[in-house]
């Protein structure tokens, strides 16, 4: 089931048009609906077994819908898929296993989908497109990683996987991403989805786990005496440009 792992890419999950199912490989597909409509959809042979007609041991074929493209990347659905193999590897049905954990997500959203429900509600507030454009670029993009946990499922380590690979590199836009996270977590706490401590809080949290960033220094031009502000003016004047 190793074999053959990765065959789509970015580009090719967004330029498909052809209906049907189009293979990652490891079981995890890409499908086309005829109305051009793409999901994500895991597909196995259960481990629970049953005895055909030949007297022998056969799993049966099962599926498991995994989310739309749209809400689901690729790098995150294959995360899904390789824990829903290590499950198999395990000699469970990824179907049945997890019926309590399903049961309780399916009363709890996902971190994605109150990220989404947020910036709905408060981008009637927000004048600037560019300031909304933001907030939906850097939830789908660089929080990816958190869209599809149940927002109570969200810990500090998923907060520090999202924001290590770019808190050196993009100072700016890390501290915004973690801004952020730490909104949305408020607001799942504020609609009692989750309990405790937010892991995105800085203060006395991350301010202790993460390094102090590079900020990129302009430097300033040296100053003028004040004695010779007076000649200073007297000689702009002076100038015809």
């Amino acid at each position: 089931m190793g074999r053959g792992i990765n065959r789509l890419t970015a580009r090719k999950v967004e330029g498909a048009s052809q209906p049907g199912r189009h293979s990652d490989g490891g079981g995890l597909y890409l499908n086309i609906a005829k109305g051009g409509t793409k999901t994500w959809v895991f597909v196995y042979r259960s481990p629970v077994h049953r005895i055909n007609r030949a007297g022998k041991e056969v799993g049966k074929t099962r599926e498991m819908g995994l989310g739309s493209i749209d809400s689901v990347k690729l790098a995150v659905v294959r995360d899904r898929s390789r824990e829903l193999r290590q499950v198999l590897t395990d000699g469970r049905d990824p179907l049945d296993v997890p019926t309590a954990r399903r049961e309780k997500s399916s009363a709890i959203p996902t971190f994605g989908a109150l990220a989404d429900d947020l910036i709905a509600s408060l981008e009637v507030g927000w004048r600037n497109p560019k300031h909304r454009a933001q907030w939906k670029m850097t939830m789908q993009h660089y929080a990816a990683p958190l869209r599809l946990l149940p927002v109570d499922q969200v810990d500090t380590d998923a907060v520090l996987a999202v924001l290590r690979p770019i808190w050196q590199i993009k100072p700016e836009t890390a501290s915004r991403v973690r801004g952020r996270i730490e909104k949305v977590l408020d607001y799942a706490k504020a609609l009692k989805h989750r309990q405790g401590e937010n892991p995105a809080a800085w203060r006395g949290h991350l301010a202790l786990m993460l390094p102090k960033q590079n900020v990129l220094s302009r430097g300033h031009h040296a100053a003028m005496p004040p004695q010779d502000l007076p000649a200073f003016v007297e000689r702009l004047r002076s100038l015809d440009s």
